[in-house]
């Protein structure tokens, strides 16, 4: 961890992380892309939405 000041007088805090994510597993599954998905859904006659984003918070 090192504090570097900024120019308005404030800190700021960097972090090295590279050894933490040297130690996580990696992530052989991707998301699909937005267009796979869209293509996915061509043959079925109902689409669902459903807003999560007020029930994260």
């Amino acid at each position: 961890m090192v504090l570097v000041p900024k120019p308005g007088g404030k800190w700021r805090m960097y972090i090295d992380f590279r050894d933490l994510n040297k130690a996580c597993p990696k992530d052989y599954y991707p998301l699909p892309r937005i267009d796979q998905l869209v293509d996915s859904t061509f043959e079925y006659e109902l689409l669902s939405m459903m807003d999560a984003l007020q029930g994260y918070h």
